[in-house]
């Protein structure tokens, strides 16, 4: 018999099991809702819905790069323990996902046809898993001639829970995959927040005035000298958080623009994101 798509979505929502055994579940109990939901109960596959309102604060995070290190990908995927995470389904699944996300290449958008085919890999793999799974974001890069796209992941006992993608254009050597793998490495010990200077929001650079200036000013600094060390404040933050200008963490006498200027003449960065499981990804 027939099947239609509103009682299999029906058959879903009320049980949390995926969508071809709703499917089949419906065929065999000849088009039974209430039926279909005891066979699944009996299949024990209509315990992940129960789990909606659980937490998945564990997870993992994983990569994906073409070859010729043109395009890469890195997605987050939480789950409720760390035992599922480290589990080997639960990576074939981050793997799956990811392969997804890389087929549909450059600024993907997680929604249609990709969205429907992450939930269903999601799906199956809940009900395997008897744990609440949630997709918590992507990031998709490609470079043009001459560019490359980086990943590091931060690995601990063979699984990361932390990672870096990254976008190099331009660069003379060969081996610019290795020059933009120490950079994402750089990227994810120091947490830059910035690309460039003006992508600082201009609130964030008053407050770090306004701070800089009543502190000067309780401790006394003569008026003329206060905008001065405002100043260095906001220097300072440009140290801090703007990548270029951080202290490079394999050599922190030199900035990270210029280990770059020495190590890849005529590099540039692009884009960079960084996941780390249970705080989302960051993006400049």
């Amino acid at each position: 018999m027939s099947i239609s798509a509103a009682d299999v979505k029906a058959l879903r929502e009320a049980t949390g099991a995926g969508m071809m055994d709703c499917k089949k579940a419906l065929t065999d109990a000849e088009g039974d809702i209430e039926a279909a939901k005891q066979l699944l109960r009996e299949k024990g596959l209509a315990a992940v819905g129960k789990r909606a309102d659980r937490t998945a604060s564990e997870g993992l995070v994983t990569a994906k790069l073409s070859e010729d290190g043109k395009r890469g990908v890195m997605v987050e995927l939480g789950s409720e323990t760390d035992f599922v995470a480290k589990g080997e389904r639960f990576g074939r699944l981050a793997d799956e996902v990811a392969e997804k996300v890389y087929e549909y290449g450059t600024g993907a958008e997680v929604e249609g046809e990709l969205a429907s085919e992450i939930e269903r890999l999601i799906e199956d793999a809940s009900v395997d898993l008897q744990e609440k799974i949630e997709f918590r974001g992507a990031a998709v890069f490609e470079a043009p001639d001459g560019g490359v796209v980086a990943a590091y992941l931060h690995r601990a006992g063979g699984w990361a829970k932390k990672g870096v993608l990254v976008r190099l254009a331009g660069g003379e050597p060969d081996d610019l995959e290795s020059v933009a793998y120490d950079l994402a490495m750089h990227i994810q010990f120091a947490r830059p927040e910035y690309l460039r200077r003006e992508d600082v929001p201009e609130n964030v650079l008053a407050e770090e005035r306004s701070i800089a200036e009543a502190r000067a000013l309780n401790d006394g600094k003569p008026d003329d000298v206060v905008p001065k060390i405002a100043e260095g404040a906001v220097g300072k933050l440009y140290k801090e958080r703007v990548l270029p200008e951080q202290a490079y963490i394999k050599d922190e006498k030199k900035t990270v623009a210029k280990w770059l200027e020495e190590v890849a003449p005529g590099a540039t960065i692009e884009e960079f994101s960084i996941f780390e499981v249970g705080a989302g990804s960051e993006s400049d």
